[in-house]
């Protein structure tokens, strides 16, 4: 985006009381610009260690943006990149001026571990052959660009997330505010079940469950404006609750609709997962939900066949 058409942008929702959520994108503005104007949020990694370069990244001569094979190789090789002071500054210049961040790490985890991302287990039951076919490698499709995507690649890549992971936690540590998003729909990552590995990534990162919890939660809603209804469990408050089968403090991993292993009286069984959803006050059973989304991708899958 043009720094000016920027400025503008953010004054006239401000003057019409807005937020404004800014996808960075690499073009002319970065995280400065989002501190200088006043940006509500940033999403993903997008602009951060950009705006701490000793210069431009040291990309091949013959890179190409527009190829996201490209495009997502050499996001890789960023952050290693920066230069640690100006990162702080960029990252306190973020918190003094209030920019809330939610990296949404989960979306680029296929770039450290393309095997583990393409082989989830509740992909058979609950991935739509249509989003399936999506995820395949194909330039014509945003996201789906891991055509020879190779060790290296990834070996960069988890570096790339030892870094970011650092700066996000820096950022908290400061007093910035991180919530919690997943993108999904694309590079392997499911509604349903992405956003619980969002929140693992954060425990990876450095934070405490209450904390994650507490990203996903009070943090989001304070980020949307929303933190005197939502977020918190009060009276009067919008009744949007999960009610699980397991402690998530204990272990993420009872979030996920599929639940996890555990042994219980000697015997490995399937516990966790969401038992009832609560939205604005309606109850609603989730194993019943969860059944009706198997039922829907197993009549898509019949159906593709023929």
């Amino acid at each position: 985006m043009d720094q000016d058409i920027m400025e503008a942008v953010v004054q006239e929702a401000r003057d019409l009381g807005m937020r404004v959520a800014h996808h960075v994108g690499v073009e002319e503005t970065d995280a400065r610009h989002d501190a200088a104007y006043g940006v509500t949020s940033i999403e993903h990694w997008y602009g951060v260690p950009d705006a701490a370069l000793r210069g431009s990244q040291n990309f091949p001569y013959g890179y190409n943006y527009n190829d996201e094979s490209d495009r997502f190789r050499y996001a890789g090789r960023l952050w290693r990149e920066a230069d640690p002071k100006k990162l702080q500054k960029v990252l306190s210049d973020m918190v003094a001026n209030k920019v809330s961040w939610c990296p949404t790490f989960v979306i680029y985890e296929a770039n450290r571990d393309l095997q583990r991302a393409k082989n989830q287990p509740w992909f058979t039951d609950y991935l739509h052959p249509v989003l399936e076919e999506y995820f395949v490698p194909s330039p014509a499709n945003h996201g789906s660009y891991h055509w020879n995507w190779t060790t290296t690649d990834e070996v960069f890549w988890r570096e790339n997330y030892q870094i970011w992971m650092k700066a996000v936690r820096a950022f908290a540590d400061m007093g910035g505010v991180v919530g919690c998003g997943e993108d999904a729909g694309y590079i392997y990552m499911m509604y349903g079940f992405s956003l619980i590995r969002e929140l693992e990534l954060h425990h990876e990162a450095g934070f405490h469950p209450i904390d994650v919890i507490m990203h996903a939660t009070g943090n989001n809603a304070r980020i949307l404006g929303l933190e005197d209804r939502l977020g918190r469990i009060r009276r009067g408050w919008l009744a949007d609750v999960i009610l699980v089968e397991g402690n998530p403090l204990k272990n993420l991993k009872v979030l996920y609709p599929t639940g996890t292993l555990d042994l219980i009286d000697g015997e490995v069984v399937q516990t966790g997962g969401v038992r009832w959803t609560i939205k604005d006050g309606f109850v609603y059973d989730a194993k019943a939900l969860r059944q009706d989304v198997k039922d829907l991708v197993s009549a898509a899958r019949a159906a593709a066949k023929k």
